[in-house]
């Protein structure tokens, strides 16, 4: 789909830790102990997973406790 015809949150959403477009890389959400999502934010990636390794162990966001990220399957 030509960049004109996508919607404004798509073609400027950027990652909250790295501010790198969402759409040029893969995705992912961060998830608490009971294996839900602690937000409804998404996350570069590999900087999700940089942030859980060696982060303070809460979403950048909401500063819930985060215990593992999961990828966002392309769909």
């Amino acid at each position: 789909m030509p960049a004109q015809q996508r919607g404004q949150a798509e073609t400027k959403a950027e990652c909250p830790i790295c501010f790198e477009p969402l759409c040029a890389g893969p995705v992912g959400v961060f998830l608490g102990q009971d294996g839900k999502r602690v937000s409804q934010h998404f996350f570069n990636l590999a900087a999700a997973r940089e942030w859980l390794s060696s982060g303070t162990g809460q979403c950048p966001l909401t500063r819930k406790r985060i215990t593992r990220v999961l990828e966002v399957p392309d769909i």
